[in-house]
This record gives structure tokens, C-alpha cells and sequence, in this order.
């Protein structure tokens, strides 16, 4: 009896941690049935101090899990595979400083944030002061967090 429960201690507590590595629901749903009759069984055959000795090593062999995946995981091509190398903002924020000092047209009203048209490129814009009407005439004078700080351009 006690090899069966181990094994059942051990098999749920492996195939927690192949999910933590590979989610889906269905290993999740397995490693937790098996962890659960591990608990009836220590229950059922020890009593409740035996549920409590199941509970424990439960704990214990998944907190090992999760410690060795958290320390392997960031070494694995999974994980390459699910981080992006660089945020939209990163890029974003790279290339809008070509725009600065550069003319265009406020595409929507800009109250105080919209879009504009600078060298045939919608960028997302933040209106240097107040409100800009659409199609009034702008200049780019600089960017902040991704986003071009544009001033209005009166005629005259």
C-alpha cells in the first residue's frame, strides 16, 4: 500500500510539473486526480494523520517541482519561444525620432491625444498643448513613451 501511494505522490507531483512546463488542462486535471487519490488513500488506509503525512509530501515534492522548473525554465526554447525580444514601444520609440522637427497633418483630433500624418506614416501623437482639430497643419517637437509630441502650426 504505501509503494502504490508514493507512486501515486510521485506521478501526480511529475505531471503538475510537465505542466508547468507544457499548460494544458487535461495534464493539469490528471496530476491533481492522482494527487487527490493519493490524499484518499492515506486517509482511507492511515487515518487522518496519514492524510496528513500525504498532504505534506504532496507539498513538499510539488515545491521541489516548482523550484527546478523556475530555476530550468528560462534556459528552454519554450520559453525563447513565448518572450518576445523587443515591446512594440521599444520599436516604436526607436523609430518615431526620425520624425522630429518634421511637418504633417493631425489625421483625427488630437484632445490631447490622437493620430497624425508626418512622411505618409500614421503616428500615434500627444498634442504639446490642448486641443488640435483634425486637418490643421503640425510639427513634430519631440517623443515620450512612443508617442509624438506635436504643436499646432498657425497660418501666419
Amino acid at each position: 500500500m504505501k509503494t502504490l501511494l508514493c507512486l501515486l505522490i510521485f506521478l501526480g507531483s511529475t505531471v503538475l510539473f510537465i505542466e508547468l512546463l507544457f499548460p494544458s488542462y487535461i495534464m493539469a486535471f490528471l496530476g491533481s486526480s492522482l494527487l487527490a487519490g493519493a490524499l484518499a488513500m492515506g486517509f482511507i488506509f492511515y487515518g487522518p494523520g496519514g492524510a496528513v503525512v500525504v498532504i505534506g509530501a504532496e507539498l513538499l515534492l510539488l515545491l521541489v517541482a516548482l523550484g527546478i522548473g523556475i530555476k530550468i525554465f528560462p534556459r528552454t526554447q519554450l520559453k525563447k519561444k513565448m518572450q518576445l525580444e523587443e515591446t512594440n514601444r521599444e520599436q516604436t520609440a526607436f523609430d518615431i525620432n526620425q520624425f522630429v522637427g518634421k511637418e504633417g497633418r493631425c489625421e483625427s483630433p488630437c484632445k490631447p491625444e490622437g493620430y497624425v500624418r508626418v512622411m505618409s506614416k500614421r503616428l500615434e501623437a500627444v498634442s504639446e498643448t490642448g486641443y488640435i482639430e483634425e486637418g490643421l497643419r503640425i510639427k513634430v517637437v519631440g517623443t515620450k513613451e512612443g508617442k509624438a509630441i506635436v504643436r499646432a502650426i498657425r497660418n501666419g
